[in-house]
């Protein structure tokens, strides 16, 4: 019988699974817990068919919504096996002692303190000055300790809450999706549905994923237009806008060789990835250059209204010399 399902949700960053892999190999977990990783779409999909790594599973989403984390984490619940649900970002990883709290917890929900780490390419744990600065930690102390994103839940109770709600997939929310799902669990526990949820260990998280000095992790493609905040009263936010995901550019067209020596953002696109083996460091310079046309195609049919604008205005101005 399966104990504890742990669950990412993963769009493309596939040096970091790969790290996460190593990481629980060593771990050397029971075998009542199992790792389950819901590919969100990535390109391209996640496999490593020699991962080694025992009750190890992979789970395509089939979604492509712009922000799918809620949908994936609920789509989840079908698959796994265990009582307690471990749910957490690719950015995130776990000691031991916290994976083994989470399989022996006997309450209904806890939550995790953070503390800034990386997992380097062997899957070890590095918590140096040194070695944080390079990976972009900007010299400061985490200011909120507790984290919405990664908790463990009892598993019947996240079926009784009914998971994520629809809206966080389907109509573009997603600032509040973790916080509206912590303060639903709070009302339940309240009430004495739940018991309340606890803090009782600590979790570690690289020190950033944006900027992201070392393109370990993915970026979601974005448009500059705002999205939806779900918040009260809260209108369209800028601050984090992205809006739907890129469909990246095709492989002939990322590789045309005519364009060689022009100085276009495509270009520049093209020769990085003629140069780099990476398929993460690939897939963001087709999405780019996906990114790249389309802006340009918006800024053609913004320079044809300008020129419509000012062909109005000059008629408006020569038609009062007409009437006089």
């Amino acid at each position: 019988m399966i104990k504890l399902s742990v669950i990412f949700t993963v769009y493309n960053s596939h040096e970091i699974v790969k790290r996460q892999i190593k990481h629980f190999k060593k771990m050397e977990l029971p075998d009542d817990i199992e790792i389950i990783i819901m590919d969100d779409g990535s390109f391209p999909p996640l496999e490593f068919p020699n991962h080694g790594l025992k009750n190890f599973f992979i789970y395509p989403t089939g979604n492509t919504a712009p922000w799918t984390q809620a949908l994936a984490r609920n789509q989840s619940i079908e698959k796994a096996r265990g009582e307690m649900l471990l749910f957490t970002d690719i950015d995130h990883f776990f000691p031991k002692s916290t994976i083994m709290k989470c399989r022996d917890f006997d309450g209904d929900k806890m939550m995790f303190n953070r503390r800034y780490a990386i997992l380097d390419e062997n899957g070890d744990f590095h918590q140096d000055r040194e070695t944080l600065l390079k990976y972009g930690w900007d010299g400061k102390r985490i200011r909120r300790h507790r984290h919405n994103n990664s908790f463990a839940i009892r598993k019947k109770a996240y079926q009784k809450m009914g998971g994520y709600r629809e809206k966080y997939w389907k109509n573009r929310f997603h600032r509040s999706g973790d916080s509206s799902f912590f303060s639903t669990y709070e009302r339940y526990a309240r009430r004495g549905v739940f018991k309340p949820s606890v803090v009782d260990a600590v979790i570690y998280t690289f020190p950033a994923s944006n900027p992201d000095p070392l393109n370990l992790f993915h970026d979601l493609s974005r448009e500059s237009m705002p999205i939806k905040n779900d918040k009260p009263g809260g209108g369209t936010s800028t601050a984090d806008s992205r809006v739907r995901r890129h469909k990246p550019v095709s492989i002939g067209k990322i590789t045309k060789k005519r364009y060689q020596g022009s100085n276009t953002i495509c270009q520049f696109l093209r020769d990085i990835y003629a140069m780099t083996d990476n398929p993460d460091i690939q897939m963001k310079c087709r999405i780019g250059m996906s990114m790249t046309k389309s802006m340009h195609n918006r800024l053609k049919k913004y320079r044809k209204i300008m020129t419509l604008n000012e062909i109005a205005e000059a008629e408006g101005d020569l038609s009062q010399y007409e009437e006089e």
